[in-house]
């Protein structure tokens, strides 16, 4: 009992100002328990008298202190080596676990070198393990999971290769939350929401992806999440421009049509037309950049605006059943341009987002998607669909929950749950834009790539008014 106490003291002395509200109450119920009189009326008959005069000689007040104490002392004794046993308990089965991943004798098991709680609900694992790579901890998390009987929050890469460390989470995610709720909290230019995790609110810098991927099967959010993400970026980013592709009729991106930094797309023709441009735009910007000795744009220093394609349902645009008909031969040169953007735009302050319900080599190209470093995923149907996207199952082993999603970026596998955006999230953020643009708050420094009527119509009504 003495180990595991002073196990419990040390496990438990991280979150030691938690245990606080608890020790107070044992000690409030200690000076309570000090004023009862029952054990005293109950005391056994045979028990030498001078032993029930020492225990019970609480009717004075250093009498009522010391049984009140000697009351707390043996709660808390009690308590912390609970919270020993448990956890010793604990690393004994996370040590066991992690030996999946051996390579078959006892010199190649991972072996966990270190445990540190970092707060309530978060403990951090140190694994060395030699001869298995983070890669392979990654497509065993579900398995890590089960034999931890505690989720996973994320798994990384050590200091060293030799090293990974895995991040337990005792938080539960919620099911449901608003945008309206945490959109204050992204704020920083090119940043988007992701969602909440277990560590808080996760965003992102659309720079750094700088291409993302978005799939998932049909109503677990992931338009919804599309149009997060497009709201969230035009609040945030100044001298902006969006190049919106939806061939399924428009009706998911119709809110942004009428911006005049919104170029809204919705046949086929327009679409290939649109990507020829900013694929000129980009060997333009190149052009720009050597002459001037830079290794990457800068929109505000040089006087380009930051573009951002984004395609909903792009195995609508890349179709290849049609692959000899008119339309095919469009679909496979908008295919080829896209994968130019995807390996080459990152310097040229040129960002794809593409959305689609299912990923496969005959919706999206095995080079296209390679180049899209960023990716989410909601829940998929399969083990198959998931490893496609993400290289692991996680997606297909998501909770049935509308809006939870993984986000894969590097090594890093983040489960969040994605807000949830209304209309009139829209309509506020459109209308804001819309004032910014019309008072000169917000402008374009090329306003000839958006093939725009908001855009012509302002134009025109400059020359009325001149």
């Amino acid at each position: 009992m003495t180990w595991y106490f002073l196990n419990g003291l040390k496990k438990n002395a991280s979150k030691f100002k938690e245990d606080i509200g608890i020790l107070t109450l044992v000690l409030i119920a200690s000076f309570t328990v000090s004023k009862v009189d029952f054990f005293h009326d109950h005391w056994p008959y045979w028990m030498p008298e001078i032993f029930e005069n020492i225990l019970f000689w609480y009717k004075t007040f250093i009498g009522e202190m010391l049984y009140s104490l000697t009351f707390f002392g043996a709660s808390v004794f009690l308590y912390y080596a609970l919270i020993g046993r448990t956890e010793i308990l604990r690393e004994k089965r996370i040590k066991n676990a992690v030996k999946i991943l051996s390579k078959g004798n006892d010199q190649t098991y991972p072996r966990v070198i270190e445990m540190n709680k970092v707060n309530s609900y978060r403990t951090k694992i140190v694994v060395e393990s030699p001869y298995v790579g983070v890669d392979a901890f990654v497509k065993e998390q579900n398995n890590l999971e089960a034999g931890f009987d505690q989720q996973i929050e994320r798994i990384v890469k050590g200091s060293s290769p030799r090293y990974v460390h895995i991040y337990l989470n005792t938080k539960k995610l919620p099911k449901k939350f608003s945008y309206s709720a945490v959109k204050d909290e992204c704020d920083k230019p090119n940043h988007f929401i992701l969602g909440e995790t277990n560590s808080g609110l996760l965003t992102q810098d659309i720079r750094e992806l700088p291409h993302m991927l978005i799939a998932g099967t049909t109503n677990f959010g992931k338009s919804n999440f599309f149009k997060q993400v497009l709201t969230t970026l035009l609040k945030n980013t100044d001298h902006l421009q969006m190049h919106l592709i939806d061939l399924k009729g428009g009706l998911e991106m119709r809110a942004f049509a009428d911006l005049p930094n919104v170029n809204f797309i919705k046949d086929i023709d327009q679409a290939l037309s649109t990507l020829s441009s900013i694929k000129k735009e980009m060997d333009s910007r190149f052009q720009f950049l050597y002459d001037k000795g830079f290794n990457k744009l800068l929109p505000k220093r040089d006087k380009k605006d930051r573009i951002i394609v984004a395609i909903d349902e792009a195995s609508v645009l890349y179709m290849k059943k049609y692959s000899r008909s008119d339309e095919g031969m469009k679909a496979q040169k908008a295919r080829q341009i896209t994968d130019d953007l995807a390996k080459l735009a990152r310097a040229a302050g040129i960002n794809l987002i593409i959305a689609t319900q299912k990923v496969t080599k005959e919706t999206l190209d095995t080079h296209i998607r390679e180049n899209m470093s960023g990716r989410v995923s909601f829940k998929a149907n399969d083990n198959e669909a998931s490893r496609t996207v993400l290289g692991n199952n996680m997606a297909a082993n998501l909770p049935a929950v509308a809006g939870r999603a993984i986000f894969n970026f590097g090594n890093t596998f983040e489960e969040f749950q994605a807000p949830l955006l209304t209309d009139k999230d829209i309509e506020d953020v459109v209308s804001e834009t819309k004032k910014d643009f019309a008072e000169g708050l917000r402008t374009l420094f090329q306003p000839g790539l958006i093939d725009n009527s908001a855009i012509r119509k302002t134009q025109k009504d400059k020359e009325i008014d001149g």
